[in-house]
């Protein structure tokens, strides 16, 4: 009997779990690879270890992602860093039951299928990413429920009426656009460039869309024509005023879908790592006027979905 796989493909992290590991734990790596920078046909190293080899070996190797955003899937780099989870999963006869966020077509599905297929494997079965989030916060479309799963990259939204799909979305309003805001506002108002981690730490640890503080804390900066470093002192407040942009447009987009809905929903459920964003939960319920809940372990949700699905299908094999 093959063994089921469950993995979770993001942007910024990739996620495998199968029924016999222990429970509650999920492999997570970092969603890329490392290459040669003067060649990068060779991939070097993958996930953290890809982020280590970077480290270690100064200006040999950098980091790519197969599933930039941007850019369609590079097969090669995403049948690598497939491979790698799946080894670390200890598979050898294997079914592969996948989620990936972004826009779909089917040329990128046929790109990620067929990475897949190059590790050996059996059947290839492909999961709506917010339709998994469902399935693993209990959801399970049934109702009148809309799921909202909130990733680096992208949205995946979708709306159930009676256990049927009715519409689902897909923006890019997600946690890297945040990230972007704060660091073009910053920019824009200070002439400060700052990079994109320290970005993401001011988005977990300062942005808020309720109440925020006027206590400055301190950003390290570089001033980008001298390359020089620089501290930086800014407010919770200018924070939120940087990250409204493109929260708007996420919830546009939300009141439009449940504007359309043939019934109110009974709940708005948030999944995804971009759930957790302060204040998101009560401004959507304070907008929509419908009880809105955060999933328990929201960037977990749609790989434990994707495992329930699985066990609902095979639990008895």
């Amino acid at each position: 009997m093959r063994k089921k796989i469950a993995i979770d493909i993001g942007s910024k992290n990739i996620r495998a779990v199968t029924a016999d590991m222990p429970e509650g734990k999920t492999l997570c790596e970092p969603s890329v690879i490392a290459v040669e920078r003067d060649d990068d046909r060779k991939v070097a190293a993958c996930g953290a270890d890809a982020l280590r080899l970077v480290e270690r070996v100064k200006g040999v190797y950098r980091t790519v992602s197969p599933f930039s955003p941007d850019k369609t899937p590079n097969q090669a780099y995403a049948a690598a860093l497939l491979g790698h989870m799946i080894k670390r999963c200890g598979a050898k006869r294997h079914d592969v039951y996948l989620s990936y966020s972004g826009r779909k077509s089917p040329e990128n599905d046929a790109i990620i299928v067929n990475a897949i297929q190059e590790t050996d494997v059996g059947d290839v079965i492909t999961i709506d990413p917010a339709y998994a989030a469902g399935c693993g916060c209990g959801v399970r479309g049934m109702g009148e429920n809309v799921i909202v799963n909130i990733g680096a990259s992208y949205v995946n939204m979708a709306a159930y009426s009676r256990s049927k799909a009715v519409d689902e979305r897909v923006n890019s309003c997600a946690g890297n656009s945040i990230d972007k805001a704060i660091s073009i506002a910053i920019f824009r108002k200070y002439r400060l460039s700052i990079n994109p981690e320290t970005a993401e730490n001011i988005k977990l640890s300062h942005a808020s869309l309720t109440e925020s503080s006027d206590l400055p804390f301190v950003v390290k900066c570089v001033k980008p024509t001298l390359g020089l470093p620089f501290e930086l002192k800014l407010t919770e407040n200018e924070i939120s005023g940087f990250v409204e942009g493109p929260v708007d447009e996420l919830l546009d987009d939300l009141i439009d879908m449940v504007r359309g809905m043939p019934a109110e929903p009974d709940k708005i459920v948030l999944t995804g790592g971009g759930a957790l964003l302060s204040g998101l939960q009560p401004t959507i319920q304070s907008l929509l006027h419908f009880p809105v809940i955060v999933a328990d372990d929201p960037a977990s949700a749609v790989i434990r979905g994707i495992m329930q699905i699985i066990e609902a299908n095979f639990g008895d094999e």
